[in-house]
């Protein structure tokens, strides 16, 4: 039974060594990892472009190039160009995804192009596409949007 107390008095005395010690021990490491000679890791930093800063949503206009040149009558083979300018509005460099699609009369839908531009601030280009018609009794309605901005512009051939 004697031995059991001693053996019992041991390991309380233990517990509670390690209790009161082990908070010191902890603030002794803190503090020599803080006090630390070693020289901090050198930053590599490369230069980096952003294509459109975080919080700023690219921003695009749409304008159909002389409107009044399209033709009010086709005949059948005929190819009909058309152009539009697409101008970044933003404040920053963008990339604008664009989509240009026929929807004919009989409800048939075609993609005339889908392409991307990267354009910077103020910025703008020209695009020139263009459109054969089948039979002279072929009419569409052209759809031409961005896919980023959501801009977008229709209009009928022939006019």
């Amino acid at each position: 039974m004697a031995q059991q107390s001693q053996t019992k008095i041991f390991f309380e005395g233990i517990a509670l060594a390690v209790v009161l010690l082990f908070p010191v021990a902890a603030i002794i490491w803190v503090v020599t990892t803080q006090n630390s000679t070693t020289a901090p890791a050198p930053v590599v930093s490369a230069p980096v472009t952003a294509a459109q800063p975080a919080g700023i949503p690219a921003s695009a206009k749409i304008t159909l190039d002389n409107p009044n040149i399209l033709p009010q009558s086709i005949s059948a083979g005929q190819i009909v160009p058309f152009s539009f300018t697409l101008a970044n509005t933003g404040a920053a460099t963008g990339s604008f995804s664009y989509k240009v699609y026929v929807v004919w009369k009989s409800g048939e839908r075609d993609v005339i192009d889908s392409n991307s531009v990267s354009l910077n601030a103020g910025a703008s280009t020209d695009i020139s596409e263009s459109l054969k018609f089948e039979s002279a009794s072929s009419a569409g309605q052209i759809y031409i949007q961005t896919i980023n901005s959501a801009q977008s512009i229709n209009f009928s051939l022939p006019r």
